[in-house]
């Protein structure tokens, strides 16, 4: 499932995070319709055979809030 969160920064599969406090994560969320426009590093893969997009940045709290709702 994707979504295109509204709020952002938001993840709902996060990926590293470093151990500062507090911590800067990346999250490997990917979308068929592009990033968020706040993320300055988006970019474009393929996966599963399709394109999709992923925003590379490395952000305090990324993981801290879902960007859909938890199942």
């Amino acid at each position: 499932e994707e979504a295109m969160p509204s709020a952002w920064p938001c993840c709902d599969e996060c990926g590293t995070c470093t151990r500062m406090i507090p911590p800067r994560c990346t999250c490997m969320d990917v979308s068929p319709s592009g990033c968020h426009p706040a993320c300055k590093n988006c970019v474009q893969t393929t996966l599963g055979g399709r394109d999709v997009f992923w925003c590379m940045l490395r952000i305090e709290n990324f993981c801290k809030r879902r960007c859909t709702p938890a199942r």
